[in-house]
């Protein structure tokens, strides 16, 4: 989506005037979850459908009369719109529950509304994991499960967790990632272990080529980024976000949109920014990518690896993913 936004914000400035354009940028501000600069781009779209609620807003009503605004409008298409719409209804609903300004039927109103979006984020949880079935999971072994291959004899793999990294032990991505010069967007749902105390390679370069983005250092996010394939001189052991938790799930974005790369965690209802560091080139040339140890096959990570979660996307289309609908639910 920050893609998406760069190039309509482009267009935008030679043609302010053009709605359509205004709306475009509007659905791309609301799906990167920031709202002030989409309100503005919806006022100046004049859709009926959210006009009112943008109005609401940007008047700075109560949470609750805005909510119920944006909530009549959640409708609205495309549906990454309408999910990221009625996201941002219910974090106003639940402010405006936390200031205790709401009673009798608004209440009921605002608690059924907050449960019907949290059952549906529930609901599409449940369908990424139901792709995996008994037929699809692989043996155990050198085994090749959605373009990953178990590498050793440690690694060990049951309906799509990874688990068991050690030494040389991991789970290669068969194809050589290599973008091009192109925007690109990875997404890995990992569980820690018992300890996030020393170092871990989550998803690295299998040879030191410039691309070790989810690394764990001490109990931080760690990664290792480098502009010309051969030493770490973007990111070279700089943490990235708040402490990492021990026994926990997480499930982390990282973004290069050809000016930056981007760090974002889920937190159930949106996409939160960690961390953004400037830098106009991506890896240098082919690299083989792989899950669960460091960039020199040592520093195993000691939790486990979701594959149905994971994917790979290069401008916009899709490259490698876990399951079928991953990438189609990438804000679920």
């Amino acid at each position: 989506y920050a893609l998406r936004l760069k190039k309509a914000l482009s267009q935008v400035q030679s043609k302010p005037s053009d709605k359509k354009l205004q709306f475009q940028v509007a659905t791309y501000f609301a799906a990167l979850d920031r709202w002030p600069q989409a309100v503005d781009a919806f006022l100046a779209a004049n859709n009926p459908a959210c006009a009112d609620a943008a109005k609401l807003e940007k008047e700075s009503a109560s949470p609750a009369k805005i909510a119920d605004a944006w909530w009549a409008a959640s409708s609205l298409k495309p549906d990454f719109l309408s999910s990221a719409i009625r996201a941002h209804a219910v974090d106003l609903y639940k402010k405006a529950l936390a200031e205790n300004s709401l009673a009798g039927l608004q209440k009921v109103a605002a608690e059924k509304h907050i449960e019907e979006y949290e059952a549906g984020l529930d609901a599409s949880e449940a369908n990424a994991s139901a792709n995996l079935t008994s037929s699809s999971v692989p043996s155990v072994g050198i085994a090749k499960y959605y373009g990953v291959e178990l590498i050793g004899n440690s690694v060990k793999e049951s309906k799509g967790i990874l688990s068991g990294f050690a030494d040389k032990s991991y789970a290669k991505i068969k194809a050589p990632f290599n973008p091009k010069g192109k925007a690109f967007e990875v997404v890995v749902e990992f569980e820690t272990g018992k300890t996030v105390a020393g170092y871990a390679g989550i998803l690295c370069n299998v040879q030191k080529r410039g691309l070790s983005p989810i690394f764990l250092k001490g109990n931080r996010l760690t990664p290792y980024l480098s502009s010309n394939g051969v030493k770490w001189d973007i990111v070279g052991g700089s943490p990235i976000g708040p402490a990492i938790a021990p026994k926990t799930l997480y499930r982390i974005k990282i973004v290069w949109d050809r000016s930056a790369y981007s760090w974002y965690v889920w937190d159930k209802r949106t996409w939160n920014i960690i961390g953004s560091i400037s830098c106009d080139t991506s890896v240098f040339g082919e690299t083989e990518m792989q899950f669960g140890t460091g960039c020199a096959l040592d520093y195993p990570f000691q939790g486990t690896i979701n594959l149905s979660k994971c994917y790979i996307c290069i401008d916009d289309k899709l490259w490698r993913e876990g399951v079928k609908g991953a990438y189609k639910n990438v804000n679920k």
